[in-house]
Protein backbone atom coordinates (compact mmCIF):
# COMPACT_ATOMS: atom_id res chain seq x y z
CA UNK A 1 0.00 0.00 0.00
CA UNK A 2 1.33 3.37 -0.90
CA UNK A 3 0.85 6.59 1.02
CA UNK A 4 -1.91 7.83 -1.30
CA UNK A 5 -4.02 4.73 -0.59
CA UNK A 6 -3.50 5.12 3.17
CA UNK A 7 -4.45 8.80 3.00
CA UNK A 8 -7.58 7.95 0.99
CA UNK A 9 -8.59 5.31 3.55
CA UNK A 10 -8.10 7.77 6.41
CA UNK A 11 -10.20 10.43 4.67
CA UNK A 12 -12.98 7.93 4.00
CA UNK A 13 -12.85 6.75 7.62
CA UNK A 14 -13.11 10.29 9.01
CA UNK A 15 -15.90 11.16 6.58
CA UNK A 16 -17.86 8.12 7.75
CA UNK A 17 -17.31 8.99 11.40
CA UNK A 18 -18.38 12.58 10.74
CA UNK A 19 -21.56 11.49 8.95
CA UNK A 20 -22.39 9.04 11.76
CA UNK A 21 -21.90 11.70 14.43
CA UNK A 22 -24.03 14.20 12.54
CA UNK A 23 -26.80 11.60 12.16
CA UNK A 24 -26.71 10.88 15.91
CA UNK A 25 -26.79 14.62 16.63
CA UNK A 26 -29.85 15.20 14.43
CA UNK A 27 -31.62 12.22 15.98
CA UNK A 28 -30.92 13.39 19.54
CA UNK A 29 -31.19 17.15 18.90
CA UNK A 30 -34.65 17.47 20.45
CA UNK A 31 -33.59 15.52 23.54
CA UNK A 32 -30.50 17.69 23.94
CA UNK A 33 -32.56 20.88 23.67
CA UNK A 34 -35.09 19.56 26.18
CA UNK A 35 -32.26 18.72 28.61
CA UNK A 36 -30.83 22.23 28.43
CA UNK A 37 -34.29 23.79 28.78
CA UNK A 38 -34.89 21.73 31.92
CA UNK A 39 -31.57 22.92 33.31
CA UNK A 40 -32.64 26.53 32.80
CA UNK A 41 -35.95 25.91 34.54
CA UNK A 42 -34.15 24.14 37.37
CA UNK A 43 -31.96 27.17 38.01
CA UNK A 44 -34.89 29.31 39.11
CA UNK A 45 -34.65 30.67 42.64
CA UNK A 46 -37.79 28.89 43.82
CA UNK A 47 -36.68 25.48 42.69
CA UNK A 48 -33.16 26.08 43.94
CA UNK A 49 -34.40 26.51 47.51
CA UNK A 50 -36.38 23.26 47.26
CA UNK A 51 -33.70 21.22 45.57
CA UNK A 52 -30.67 22.19 47.64
CA UNK A 53 -31.59 20.11 50.72
CA UNK A 54 -32.38 17.12 48.53
CA UNK A 55 -29.09 17.41 46.70
CA UNK A 56 -27.15 17.72 49.94
CA UNK A 57 -28.90 14.64 51.29
CA UNK A 58 -28.11 12.72 48.10
CA UNK A 59 -24.43 13.70 48.33
CA UNK A 60 -24.32 12.62 51.97
CA UNK A 61 -25.80 9.26 51.06
CA UNK A 62 -23.29 8.77 48.25
CA UNK A 63 -20.39 9.60 50.57
CA UNK A 64 -21.64 7.13 53.17
CA UNK A 65 -22.19 4.49 50.48
CA UNK A 66 -18.68 4.89 49.07
CA UNK A 67 -17.26 4.71 52.59
CA UNK A 68 -19.18 1.52 53.33
CA UNK A 69 -18.19 -0.29 50.13
CA UNK A 70 -14.51 0.27 50.87
CA UNK A 71 -13.13 -3.29 51.24
CA UNK A 72 -11.29 -2.50 54.47
CA UNK A 73 -14.45 -1.12 56.09
CA UNK A 74 -16.49 -4.01 54.72
CA UNK A 75 -14.21 -6.59 56.33
CA UNK A 76 -14.28 -4.84 59.69
CA UNK A 77 -18.10 -4.60 59.65
CA UNK A 78 -18.59 -8.22 58.59
CA UNK A 79 -16.08 -9.57 61.10
CA UNK A 80 -18.01 -8.15 64.06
Amino acid sequence: MNSQQILTDIVILFAGIFIALMAVYYILKNDIQRFFNLKEVELNKESRSHLLPLRLQAHERLIIFTDRINPANLLVRLHQ
